[in-house]
């Protein structure tokens, strides 16, 4: 049996697709794939399914939910009960990991982090190609709410690491297709400031010839991230664009932070999440507390985000620190990764 959740939730056996159920049904299943051989709590499935909103007899309603699924996996070959039941109350499905697209997926990415760390970048981006043609589509299409939401925008986050890592590696080995420069044109386009897709953009057009398309490119980041950000670009892209102001090779300076080991840790903070919708004031809070202690000259600050879960208390937090991060004069030992 295998299942599906890059794409529209889908249980497989062998060549032959059953019904997963409702939408609801298949949030549930999505759920319990994704926290597959964990215990998840009837409050956390409750909080994911209803976006933490109270609802009357929502034990009695997700064991309705749970009942369907199972007679679903039963449809589809299950005779061993994938899904049990927890004493303490709650719910696990027990399946192996490559039987979950989205766990391959992370098994594949881990394998190819491990091949590049070798080195064998061949081998690395056979193994990227494979994660990438596991996604059948959107991320559990079709599922609404707050969890499915947030989890579909991670999932895409994870694709567009691996499909950037492979583009790396792709240049790393020589290949200058025009399909290549198309692939990283899509993946700057209106939206984002996505500076290390930006300097693979810069490199591949370099490569190809084409370095006035390189230096406009550059130039165009430079004026939406003072425009929008106010800030410069990053140091490795401003080395990269005076290379090929010399005429020189765009060469790649430094490892892929995926696949480099040793050294200090990286910086996890990811400072090109797209715009936050909805939290313009407690951002503009957030920010005017830290400036204020800033000026004030505070060495030690704690800040704390409250809210029910689910609200987006996460992505406002890193959506903050990717923008501190990019400031120049942000001391060292207050780096946001530091925090």
């Amino acid at each position: 049996m295998y299942f599906r959740v890059l794409g529209p939730v889908e249980i497989w056996e062998r060549d032959q697709k059953f019904p997963a159920g409702t939408f609801k049904e298949q949030c549930l299943l999505a759920i319990l794939l994704l926290e597959a051989g964990r215990v998840v709590s009837v409050q956390t499935l409750a909080e994911r399914l209803w976006d933490d909103e109270i609802r009357d007899r929502a034990r009695e309603t997700i064991q309705v939910y749970v009942s369907r699924v199972r007679r679903s996996l039963r449809d589809a070959g299950d005779l061993t009960g994938l899904i049990s039941s927890s004493p303490a109350g709650g719910y696990r499905l027990d399946v192996p990991p490559d039987q979950v697209d989205a766990r391959r997926f992370e098994q594949l990415l881990s394998s190819a982090r491990a091949a590049a760390a070798q080195p064998n970048p061949e081998r690395a981006r056979t193994l990227l190609r494979q994660a990438e043609s596991l996604w059948g589509g959107d991320p559990l299409d079709g599922l609404t709410g707050q969890w499915a939401q947030a989890t579909r925008q991670a999932l895409r986050e994870r694709l567009r690491a691996a499909v950037l890592a492979r583009i790396e590696l792709d240049l790393r080995l020589g290949e200058h297709s025009d399909d290549l420069i198309s692939e990283l044109t899509s993946l700057t386009g209106v939206g984002r400031i996505d500076q290390n897709a930006i300097g693979l953009l810069m490199r591949a057009l370099n490569n190809a010839g084409r370095q006035d398309e390189a230096l406009a490119t550059y130039r165009r980041a430079h004026a939406r991230l003072r425009d929008e950000l106010g800030v410069d670009p990053r140091p490795e892209l401003e080395a990269l664009h005076q290379r090929i102001l010399r005429g020189e090779a765009a060469v790649i300076s430094t490892p892929n932070h995926q696949y480099a080991s040793g050294g200090p840790a990286p910086d996890t903070l990811d400072r090109d999440l797209p715009h936050l919708i909805g939290r313009e004031e407690e951002l503009r809070d957030v920010l005017a507390a830290i400036t204020e202690d800033l000026r004030a000259g505070t060495s030690t600050a704690v800040y704390a985000l409250d809210g029910m879960p689910g609200v987006g208390k996460s992505a406002l937090q890193y959506f903050r620190g990717g923008i501190l991060g990019e400031f120049r004069a942000w001391p060292a030992r207050m780096r946001p990764r530091a925090v």
